[in-house]
């Protein structure tokens, strides 16, 4: 009987404190799921890169693609070891490495994960200056676009520019007297896409002139139909008249 007694007590108190906690007792604290992220953003000469695929690996495999800011982000993740990986980038810009692993941890929730490349160096334009097919000397030769640069001809009339960004220039002769030098156009745009090299030439002709006026211009009747005429020549050059 005095078993039968303490199940019955054990069991009622069983149930009032079930009862207790339905009703806003005291709970036993949970801890909030853990949630971690990676950022980072894409660069090419401190010039964003908007548009390039991410892919994020490890245990689970997420891809963005870059913002209009070059940014990009992967929220809510749980602690781990994971891989970033970029590609679709622009044909005319490298980097150094295109993939980096990083960790969330407790510790560690958030993760900066950035790339920087630059654009490649492997442009040439080159050419040259003639006049009348010989080369020009000392004239100069700028160029601007991607950057800007300016050279000198050599003897041979020749000039260069290696190891340029990719993209469209522009190339601009300068330096010759055009009263005496005349070329069909002293400006040329050009695109450096890829190793090879880009000609430029410019090709001149000499500005014709008429010679100095003779003087002492005399006449004088050798007969009924003839007359002599004498002058003296004030010109030293006459090739460019003909």
């Amino acid at each position: 009987m005095s078993t039968k007694r303490i199940v019955s007590t054990a069991l009622t108190l069983l149930l009032l404190s079930t009862l207790s906690c339905d009703k806003g007792g005291p709970k036993l604290p949970v801890e909030p799921a853990f949630e971690g992220s990676v950022e980072g953003v894409v660069t090419a000469d401190e010039s964003t890169l908007s548009g390039v695929t991410v892919r994020l690996t490890g245990g689970l495999v997420h891809t963005v693609q870059t913002t209009g800011t070059g940014a990009f982000s992967f929220l809510g993740l749980p602690a781990g070891n994971y891989l970033v990986e970029i590609a679709e980038y622009p044909q005319d810009v490298e980097f150094t490495t295109t993939s980096k692993p990083t960790s969330l941890s407790e510790r560690k929730g958030a993760a900066k994960v950035d790339f920087k490349g630059a654009k490649k160096r492997d442009g040439t334009i080159a050419g040259t200056v003639t006049m009348e097919g010989a080369g020009m000397e000392g004239l100069s030769i700028s160029i601007s676009g991607e950057e800007s640069r300016s050279s000198t001809t050599d003897s041979q009339g020749p000039f260069g520019f290696d190891q340029l960004k990719r993209g469209e220039y522009t190339v601009i002769l300068t330096g010759f007297d055009p009263s005496v030098h005349s070329f069909p156009t002293t400006q040329e745009t050009v695109n450096v896409r890829n190793r090879n090299v880009v000609e430029v030439h410019f090709s001149g002709t000499l500005v014709p002139y008429p010679p100095e006026a003779p003087t002492g211009l005399s006449a004088a009747p050798t007969g009924s139909s003839t007359v002599d005429l004498s002058w003296t020549d004030a010109s030293n050059n006459e090739t460019r008249f003909e």
